[in-house]
């Protein structure tokens, strides 16, 4: 496929590795860059010369070095990207499944994928929905188990509230009923709460509200 895409990590075996699968699945144009700066600085010269770049690729986290760096991270440069150059696709690679750092990030990415087993392949399927228009494929991060927690409905929204306040369960049965809210059975509830417990991979309720608080959840 035609498109000019900038891969940005400070670790070159990344670099290397995700540049190789671009090229294998035709993306041809394929630049790299170890730091936030001279990533910035190759988008400003590629503009500048009339061939823009179509995606930027960067990880979140970049260590520190013996190179002051002006943009010290990928969401950095991210931002930095979507206010200067707003028509470039971005996309997030990172091995960071915080969902604080995550809901951040989406906030200047169009995408976010994970690094990990699948994660190369994950990020040329994001590439190619990118480049061929298909949004709606890649706006939430690529990953089952940032997805759920992050689009929590109203109903598990007071579940957390609920527990948050100290209430055990008879009570919230109680709560749902008083306030018309379905489901409201016991047996619901419990299956809600399991299932919440699951996706914050929480031991029990109160290790539940602690990790909800933790990424701002509730």
């Amino acid at each position: 496929m035609s498109a000019k895409i900038l891969v940005v990590d400070d670790i070159q075996s990344i670099t290397d590795g995700v540049q190789k699968a671009l090229y294998d699945a035709n993306y041809a144009d394929v630049d790299v860059a170890g730091y936030c700066d001279e990533a910035l600085l190759r988008v400003k010269a590629a503009a500048e010369r009339g061939s823009p770049y179509q995606l930027v690729i960067s990880d979140i986290s970049f260590r520190e070095d013996h190179v002051a760096q002006a943009l010290n991270n990928g969401q950095d440069l991210l931002r930095t990207l979507a206010d200067q150059f707003p028509d470039i696709y971005r996309v997030a690679f990172s091995v960071s499944d915080d969902l604080r750092e995550v809901r951040d990030t989406m906030g200047i990415a169009h995408a976010y994928v994970l690094k990990g087993r699948t994660g190369t392949r994950d990020l040329v399927k994001t590439v190619d929905n990118l480049i061929q228009g298909k949004l709606d494929a890649v706006t939430a991060p690529h990953h089952t188990r940032l997805k759920a927690p992050m689009e929590l409905d109203d109903y598990q929204q007071h579940l957390l509230t609920y527990i948050a306040q100290g209430m055990d369960q008879v009570q919230i049965v109680a709560h749902l009923q008083q306030q018309g809210i379905k489901p409201n059975s016991k047996s619901s509830v419990e299956k809600r709460l399991a299932e919440l417990r699951d996706l914050f991979r929480a031991n029990n309720n109160a290790h539940l509200v602690s990790i909800a608080k933790d990424h701002s959840v509730i």
